[in-house]
C-alpha cells in the first residue's frame, strides 16, 4: 500500500509537468506568432493583406513586424500637418535629405495662411464629430493600411526609389548611394497605402526605417518648403470646402484627411487622386 501511494504521487507530479509544459509551449508559440496576443502595454492589431504594389528591384520582401510603427508614422504625420505652428515639425517626418532641403528653403516664410486653414479645419471637425481632431489617438482609423516590408539587398539595383505615389504621378528617383537617404545594404524599407475606395486612387508611400522603431517618409526631392506649404493649404482648404460631405464614421474621415496630407507631400493634384 505504501509503494502504491508513492507511485500515485509520482504519477500526479509527472502529469502536472506534462500539462504545464504543453501549456507553456502553446503560450510561447502564441507570443512568437505575429498574429498572436501582444505583450502587456502594447497594442496589437490584425494585419491586413500585403499592399498590392510591389517593392522595386534591389529590395527583398521580408516580414519585419514593423507595421504598428509604420502606422504610428502615418498618425504622427497627419497630426503635425493639422496642428498650427508645427510646419517645421511636420517635415521632421521625412528622411534626412528631405528635411535638410526643406529647412534650407523655408527662409522664415509666413505660416499665417496655413494656420488659418488649420484653425478652420479644427473648428469644422469639432462641430461635426464633437471631439478635437486627434490622429495620434485614433489607431483604429489606420488599421486598414496595406504595408509591404523588405530590406535592401543590392543597393546599386535600387534605381526606382521612391516608388511613384500613383500611376499618374511620377516622382524623381534617388540615385543609389546618395547621402541622406540611408539606402545602405540591410536597411529596412516599406511601401504603404490605404485600400482603394470608390473614385479614389490609393497613394503609395515610400518609407525608410531609421532607429528605435522610427520610420521616415521619402518624398519627391524637387519639393521645396514653399510648394509643400502651398500644397497643404490647398488640401486643407479642400477638406473644409467638403465638410458637409464628411462621413459619419470618424475613422473613415481620418483616412480622408490623411489622404489629403499625402497628396500634399507627394505633390499629387486633385485630378490624380479623387477624394475618398
Amino acid at each position: 500500500m505504501h509503494k502504491s501511494t508513492h507511485q500515485i504521487a509520482l504519477s500526479a507530479i509527472l502529469l502536472a509537468g506534462l500539462v504545464f509544459f504543453g501549456w507553456n509551449e502553446r503560450a510561447g508559440a502564441q507570443a512568437q506568432s505575429p498574429g498572436g496576443s501582444s505583450s502587456p502595454g502594447t497594442t496589437q492589431m490584425s494585419e491586413p493583406s500585403p499592399a498590392m504594389g510591389t517593392l522595386p528591384a534591389g529590395i527583398t520582401p521580408e516580414t519585419l513586424k514593423s507595421r504598428d510603427y509604420i502606422r504610428d508614422a502615418f498618425q504622427a504625420l497627419t497630426a503635425d500637418a493639422l496642428s498650427k505652428d508645427r510646419f517645421s515639425h511636420f517635415y521632421g517626418h521625412f528622411v534626412e535629405a528631405d528635411r535638410d532641403r526643406l529647412s534650407k528653403s523655408e527662409s522664415n516664410m509666413s505660416l499665417d495662411d496655413l494656420n488659418r486653414a488649420i484653425d478652420q479645419f479644427q473648428q469644422q471637425w469639432k462641430s461635426k464629430y464633437s471631439k478635437d481632431f486627434d490622429a495620434k489617438g485614433n489607431e483604429q482609423a489606420y488599421s486598414t493600411l496595406l504595408i509591404t516590408e523588405g530590406k535592401i539587398a543590392v543597393p546599386n539595383q535600387l534605381t526606382d526609389w521612391p516608388v511613384n505615389p500613383t500611376a499618374q504621378t511620377m516622382v524623381p528617383k534617388v540615385q543609389p548611394g546618395t547621402s541622406g537617404y540611408n539606402l545602405d545594404k540591410g536597411r529596412a524599407v516599406a511601401v504603404a497605402s490605404f485600400p482603394a475606395m470608390a473614385n479614389a486612387s490609393p497613394i503609395t508611400c515610400s518609407l525608410v526605417h531609421q532607429h528605435f522603431g522610427t520610420w521616415k517618409f521619402v518624398i519627391p526631392n524637387n519639393l521645396d518648403a514653399a510648394t509643400l506649404k502651398a500644397n497643404l493649404v490647398r488640401e486643407i482648404n479642400a477638406l473644409c470646402a467638403s465638410s458637409a460631405s464628411w462621413p459619419s464614421d470618424p475613422n473613415e474621415a481620418y483616412r480622408i484627411v490623411t489622404d489629403h496630407v499625402l497628396m500634399a507631400i507627394y505633390n499629387v493634384s486633385g485630378s490624380s487622386s479623387a477624394q475618398r
